[in-house]
């Protein structure tokens, strides 16, 4: 910005705005299983239907007992079926507390899913 001299306003007028929904889902725990095959189908299911178009961020918190879901698309219909889709599956998740790891380390866990375009 400062060596090419140019204002924040103008380097930011090319990003694109899109509709995102930020979804707490409730009941995780940090040592509940929540990351089941169902969610990880879920999320490529998702990140399908968005395609270059859109994206899907999901993540424990850090200081809720939530998982944070944000699915962001120019489509703001598509973005809410997708939200309301990963949230049943998630809150499914947590409620059954089968996983093929733990979200909060040790051998074999996975790291934070984070999709979509970058």
């Amino acid at each position: 910005m400062a060596a090419e001299r140019t204002a924040l306003h103008d380097l930011a007028s090319v990003m694109a705005k899109v509709p995102q929904l930020i979804v707490s889902v409730p009941g995780f725990d940090r040592c509940a299983a929540w990351r089941t095959d169902e969610v990880e189908q879920a999320l490529v299911a998702a990140e399908a239907r968005l395609g270059d178009t859109g994206g899907v961020r999901l993540r424990p918190s850090g200081t809720e007992p939530v998982i944070r879901l944000l699915v962001e698309s120019p489509d703001a219909a598509l973005a809410a079926e997708i939200s309301r889709n990963l949230s049943t599956t998630i809150a499914g998740a947590l409620a059954t507390g089968t996983s093929r790891s733990s979200p909060g380390g040790g051998p074999g866990a996975r790291p934070p899913r984070v999709a979509g375009r970058g």
